[in-house]
């Protein structure tokens, strides 16, 4: 019973200690010990970490606690899902937990081969291995499951999914359904040419394979009737493309069949949508406001036909005598051939009608006004004559201009421009205005007669100034005598055209006005003898003798100055005032009390003293509290005194070098200025304070050198409590030399030039470092770099700040991996040199036989080896379509990853070469492919006819290549139409272009579009017969010029047109003139 008892109680005790071990591996996993315990951390048999033993254990016991201060947290990798009821030893084996990886492939085998990466949470979780949420991940994808294919299983698109491989499924349509594009027949997606992206015309959100193809994404958006067309309407035999989009490809049946009007036989344009619309081909509507004619008024309601005769619909005229020609002839009330009146006929007609018709007078150099308004037309276009050239009215009323005797308008030589006396509405009354001329008529100018001013019907040249006609007024006056007083002529200055007498003068226009008692005087008092040409500038001349009575002051003693206006007005001689503040001493305080005679005795008043002790040095010499003399004082009282009072006087210590503050402020005067001595010149303390100074022993200031300005440690008001604030100093204090004491430091009173690096008092410390050993690896003596002047552990160390920054895996490596035998003085700067045999071992691809870089960085990361990646985009051939799904090795044979050719032709030559439709080698075709096919795939393939020196048009662009590339001959240097079109040239026989001998430039007058109808502008080719002078001068028939039936060169100007008797009348003078066609042609061929 014991020994089963004692077995049983073993077996207990084993299972509780199987279970202790466990709880020390689980918990302990990811426990870290910081650096004040390394002595420990080197002994622990949980390998490196950098957590306290007291997170789990106890000093009185090693057991582990109940409750744990350890959080897995705080390791970075959280225990969520089945991980937090694993137990530990589940994912730390044995007793060392450093090192540990949390990615989920350091313990999870990657089923999928790399090919999806290292991120297993992107589609799993901790919760459970399984996905149940997989359409939602898929969001995330570059293949977002839409409609359908949002409930299809993964092995229906991912046909390697049981093996675990989802990479490399293609994301276009085409991938899954080329089956499905291949086998549509209505319409038939190959032989139609279809792009092979299917969203086009199919949704991926609908669940079935219905189409609604948007024509409007295409050329040709479809409106109107087009819109309920079956497709094979307009794309006949499965063509659909190139379709035309031009309405007559489809519509010339309609076109040609059209007679009201004839499309045909009119020219129209094949431009359909000018007059109909897609809604229908009837209810046709021609805007012909859109023309160079717009309709208005009647010509609204007139038929096509009465314009457009024989279904002539171009170079119909837009003048209106081209049609109204005998509307014009016609006329006889004005006649309008007789007045030569111009054929632009809307200047006095309307499109309404032809009567009433007006005309604007005022449009014309002589716009009607007042009774010539109702005259008769007639009444001034005698005999027809409307060109007349009138430009004043002299020449229509001449009679009147010489009839008037009063005032006599031929003897006075007046204007013969009436308008200024006359108006249109009458020829009398008329008015003259005189302010329009030299002299306005102002006072009794108003009321004279004309013929008193302007006797003997003398209307020019009239003098204007006062003195040419009133001499004798001037020369009669006797008060004053305008002569002998030699007054100025101009009268203006004193009289007005309101009468001679009553005159006034201004004297403020003088440089003496009158104020005062003076505007009372009478000129003569001033004016003696008539004499008006004083020239006084100031008082003295005429007030010598009040200048001269005064005893208090006296003027004459006291030097006044003779300019009376500082004291004395125009008003009256007294009483007088004197600002002393417009001179050098202003009065102000007692002395605006002061008598004038206290200061200015006998008589003083000029050159007189203006500082206070010139006046008051008895005041200064007297003064004994404090001594003024004895103490040397400024005797700038100012400084002191006011001008109220010599006492009480106050001093500004605050302007001096020494500012009175604190304790200062309330000491005697005395006590500083000892025996009178005001003259201090103290900047500091020490002078005053020797004692003070002197008496400290901690710290000893005399000892201690101390500097004498007491300023940085003790106040003004009071020698205790002090301070001393370090950080004024080259070494502030931080951290832990906060708390140090004064003496520590500065040993033996040494307060001057003491050292303040960290090496200077920590070189022990440094040097009994050992992990790592700081002096055998050379490290630097600025502390700074590792340690805080908080404490010298725990120390860090940025590797960031190195040229090698620790990202990933890196992170986690412990020092002494890197850093082999204490060598800290590494200068790697890439991966090689550590990663060597991580770089031998890959045989997919070969890294060695490939000559890869050793800058693993491109495809590797810090964070594991593997998986990598390699991005193509960053070389000179980045993959793109087919080429992206092709392996590594098809191009890069027998590991050759160097120098690789990267145009097209290098690897496709085969397939250029194999090409028979057209024939690549026979049609001489460049070996730049992606003129014509895509990297997504050989076929289809398409070329762009623009980018050469012939793109196609019109008709071209729906013709077949061999139609014009005979016998595969893709090299063809055609320039213009002749060289494919020689039998359209040479079809025709009205006009016969080979007889004619047209230019080869058929464009001139037809188009890509169709060879018939076509256009020929005679005007800028040849000879200008729709404009210019020959305008509506021919029948448009060309006979009429080229009498000669398909003989165009052949013209005649002289058969019909222009017989020879006017011509040489025209032609008289006219040097080299020859009555011949050619002639004509030569002088005239831009009229």
């Amino acid at each position: 019973m014991k020994k089963t008892g004692g077995l049983q109680l073993h077996r207990r005790n084993g299972v509780r200690c199987r279970r202790a071990v466990s709880l020390v591996l689980g918990l302990c996993a990811m426990v870290l010990f910081g650096e004040r315990n390394v002595g420990v951390a080197q002994e622990t048999p949980h390998g490196k970490i950098r957590f306290e033993c007291k997170a789990c254990h106890t000093t009185a016991t090693w057991k582990i606690k109940k409750d744990l201060d350890f959080k897995h947290d705080a390791t970075g990798f959280a225990l969520t899902g089945q991980h937090a009821a694993l137990s530990c030893a589940s994912c730390h084996e044995g007793l060392k937990f450093g090192g540990k990886s949390s990615t989920c492939l350091s313990c999870h085998t990657d089923v999928h081969k790399s090919e999806l990466g290292a991120n297993c949470l992107r589609c799993h979780s901790t919760q459970s291995w399984k996905i149940s949420d997989m359409i939602q991940r898929h969001q995330s994808t570059r293949f977002p499951l839409l409609g359908r294919h949002a409930a299809l299983h993964c092995q229906a698109c991912h046909a390697n999914a049981s093996l675990k491989q989802y990479a490399g499924t293609p994301v276009d349509c085409y991938g899954c359904h080329r089956d499905a594009f291949v086998l549509s027949k209505s319409p038939n997606h190959v032989a139609a040419g279809f792009s092979t992206n299917c969203v086009q015309c199919h949704q991926v959100t609908a669940f079935v394979w219905s189409t609604g193809f948007n024509h409007a994404l295409t050329a040709f958006p479809l409106t109107g009737a087009h819109t309920g067309t079956q497709c094979l309407s307009c794309h006949k035999n499965q063509v659909f493309k190139p379709t035309p989009t031009q309405c007559v490809a489809c519509h010339q049946p309609d076109y040609a069949a059209t007679r009201n009007p004839n499309h045909a036989a009119a020219n129209f344009p094949t431009d359909c949508q000018t007059c109909h619309s897609m809604v229908a081909w009837q209810g046709a509507r021609f805007d012909h406001n859109a023309g160079r004619f717009p309709l208005t008024g009647a010509h609204q309601a007139v038929s096509c036909a009465q314009c457009h005769q024989n279904n002539q619909y171009t170079n119909t005229p837009t003048n209106c005598i081209d049609c109204h020609r005998s509307s014009f002839n016609g006329t006889t009330n004005p006649n309008h051939v007789q007045g030569n009146f111009p054929t632009n006929c809307v200047q006095c007609h309307t499109t309404a009608a032809w009567r009433p018709a007006t005309f604007d007078h005022a449009a014309t150099r002589f716009a009607l006004t007042g009774r010539h308004a109702s005259t008769q037309c007639q009444a001034c276009h005698t005999n027809n004559n409307y060109q007349l050239v009138y430009n004043d009215c002299y020449q229509c009323h001449q009679q009147q201009f010489a009839q008037p005797i009063n005032p006599n308008h031929v003897a006075g030589n007046f204007g013969h421009n009436c308008t200024p006396c006359h108006t249109t509405t009458a020829w009398r009354p008329s008015t003259f205005n005189h302010s329009t001329t030299r002299f306005p008529l102002t006072g009794r100018h108003v009321g004279r007669s004309c013929n008193e001013c302007h006797v003997n019907n003398v209307y020019a040249n009239l003098p204007s100034t006062c003195w040419d006609c009133h001499a004798d007024d001037f020369t009669s006056t006797r008060d004053p005598n305008h002569v002998q007083r030699n007054f100025s002529h101009d009268c203006t200055q004193c009289h007005s055209t309101n009468g001679w007498d009553n005159a006034s003068f201004d004297h403020n226009t003088t440089n003496f006005p009158l104020t005062g008692r003076h505007l009372t005087i009478q000129c003569e008092q001033c004016h003696v003898n008539g004499n008006y040409q004083l020239v006084y500038t100031n008082c003295y001349p005429c007030h010598q003798t009040q200048y001269a009575q005064p005893q208090n002051p006296n003027h004459v003693l006291g030097n006044f100055n003779q300019n009376c206006a500082p004291c004395h007005t125009t008003t009256a001689w007294r009483p007088s005032t004197f600002s002393h503040s417009t001179t050098r001493f202003p009065l102000a305080g007692a002395h605006q009390t002061v008598t004038c005679s206290q200061c200015h005795a006998s008589n003083q008043y000029a050159g007189l003293p203006s500082a206070c002790i010139d006046c008051h040095r008895t005041d200064f010499n007297g003064t004994t509290n404090p001594n003024h003399v004895a103490g040397n004082f400024n005797t700038n009282c100012t400084q002191c005194h006011t001008q109220t009072a010599w006492s009480p006087a106050t001093f500004d210590h605050a302007a001096t070098r020494f500012p009175l503050t604190g304790r200062h402020t309330t000491a005697q005067c005395v006590q500083c200025h000892t025996n009178g001595n005001y003259q201090l010149v103290y900047t500091n303390c020490y002078p005053c304070h020797q004692t003070q100074f002197a008496q400290p022993q901690n710290p000893n200031h005399v000892l201690g050198n101390f500097n004498h300005d007491c300023a940085p440690c003790h106040t003004a008001i009071a020698w205790r409590p002090s301070t001393f604030n370090h950080a004024n100093t080259t070494y502030p204090l931080v951290g832990a030399h906060q708390a140090l004491n004064c003496s520590q430091c500065h040993v033996n009173n040494q307060y001057q030039n003491l050292p303040h690096t960290c090496w200077d008092c920590h070189a022990a410390t440094f040097n009994g470092t050992t992990n790592p050993n700081h002096q055998q690896g050379q490290f630097s003596h600025d502390c700074l770099t590792c340690h805080t002047q908080g404490a010298w552990r725990p120390a860090t160390f940025n590797h960031a700040t190195t040229n090698f920054p620790l990202t990933g895996r890196h992170a986690t490596v412990q020092c002494q991996d890197c850093h082999v035998n204490g060598n800290y003085q590494l200068q790697y700067t890439d991966c090689y040199p550590c990663h060597q045999t991580q770089f031998a071992q890959p045989q997919n691809p070969n890294h060695v036989l490939g000559n890869f870089r050793h800058d693993c960085a491109p495809c590797h990361t810090t964070t594991a080896w593997r998986p990598s990646t390699f991005s193509h985009t960053n070389t000179n051939f980045p993959l793109a379509g087919a080429h992206q799904a092709v392996s590594c090795n098809q191009c890069h044979i027998n590991n050759q990853y160097q120098n690789l050719p990267h145009t097209c032709w290098d690897c496709h030559a085969t397939d250029f070469n194999g090409t028979t439709n057209p024939n690549h080698q026979q049609g001489q075709f460049s070996h730049d492919c992606l003129t014509c096919h895509t990297q997504a795939a050989w076929s289809p393939a398409t070329f762009n006819h623009s980018s050469t020196n012939f793109p196609l048009t019109g008709a071209h662009t729906t013709t077949s290549c061999i139609s014009c590339h005979v016998n595969g001959n893709y090299n063809i240097t055609y320039q213009d139409c002749y060289q494919c079109h020689q039998d359209d040239y040479a079809r025709p026989s009205n006009p016969n272009h080979v007889t004619l001998l047209f230019n080869h430039d058929c464009t001139r007058c037809h188009t890509t579009a169709a060879w018939t109808p076509s256009t020929y502008n005679h005007d800028t080719q040849y000879f200008r017969i729709y404009s210019g002078a020959h305008r509506n001068r021919w029948n448009n028939n060309c006979a009429s010029c080229h009498p000669t039936p398909g003989q165009y060169q052949n013209f005649t100007c002289t058969t019909s047109c222009h017989p020879q008797t006017s011509t040489d009348n025209d032609h008289r003078n006219v040097s080299g003139y020859v009555y011949l066609s050619s002639e004509c042609y030569r002088c005239h061929r831009n009229d």
